[in-house]
């Protein structure tokens, strides 16, 4: 018979890994039997219901990257800032006055735009980008400094900004995704159990003998998660063992 697998006690991950293993291994098996094919055909529709929901999921909360984009393209703006204010200081008239001439820009988009709220500062980022990418003077004045690298990691934080502000969604979106991907893997391990309980009926009431060399390879398939699963109970029981110590 199919062994106990604890499909709730996977991790969210592992729920979809272990769904495709199980229909692979049953996809053989299913191609000779209509009525197998019926139950998997269930199990690659809740499959993939459950890993489109996943991919919403993994959208929802990218608040923590946004602030790393926007302390990256902080850093890039007050450093191509002060380092152009070095720049205005030093003997070499042409450095100089190209340091002056960032410095300017700066002073004409803004100077602390690095502490504005988020739509100011990618709005305001995004024209010295195009001035210092289109504008000659300026374009020879960064070339002048050397200062490309500040330019480029700016260019870098902004993009990666803008991706990241575009895909995250709302609070209310977010507990949506999670509570949809909670009901679709509930809806695709009762799609397993009955798959699982269709197997064992047609091996112990139709002695379909074909049916049990499936059974041992999804007793191996499930021994591997049950495994997983019992070094994770042993981690955490370690775990809360040497905290008590």
């Amino acid at each position: 018979m199919i062994n106990g697998y604890y499909f709730k006690k996977m991790h969210i991950n592992e729920k979809g890994t272990f769904a495709a293993e199980v229909a692979d291994a049953t996809a053989p098996f299913a191609a000779t039997m209509p009525a197998l094919a019926a139950y998997k055909k269930t199990v690659d529709d809740r499959l993939a219901i459950y890993r489109k929901s996943l991919e919403k999921l993994s959208m929802v909360d990218l608040s923590s990257l946004i602030e790393s984009d926007d302390d990256h393209r902080d850093n890039g703006l007050t450093n191509l800032r002060d380092y152009a204010q070095l720049c205005t200081e030093r003997k070499n008239a042409a450095w100089a006055q190209a340091g002056q001439l960032i410095v300017n820009t700066y002073r004409k988009i803004g100077w602390d735009m690095d502490r504005m709220a988020y739509a100011d500062e990618t709005t305001r980022v995004d024209t010295l980008l195009s001035m210092l990418k289109n504008e000659p003077e300026l374009r020879q004045a960064v070339e002048t400094i050397q200062a490309q690298e500040w330019v480029t990691e700016i260019e870098e934080a902004q993009a990666s900004f803008k991706q990241h502000s575009t895909a995250r969604v709302d609070k209310t979106a977010a507990q949506e995704a999670k509570s949809n991907t909670v009901q679709a893997a509930k809806e695709l391990g009762e799609a397993i159990a009955k798959e699982f309980r269709f197997i064992e009926s047609k091996i112990e009431f139709y002695n379909k003998a074909e049916l049990k060399d499936l059974v041992f390879k999804l007793n191996t398939i499930i021994a591997k998660y049950v495994t997983l699963q019992k070094q994770r109970a042993t981690r955490s029981e370690n775990d809360q063992n040497a905290t008590t110590k």
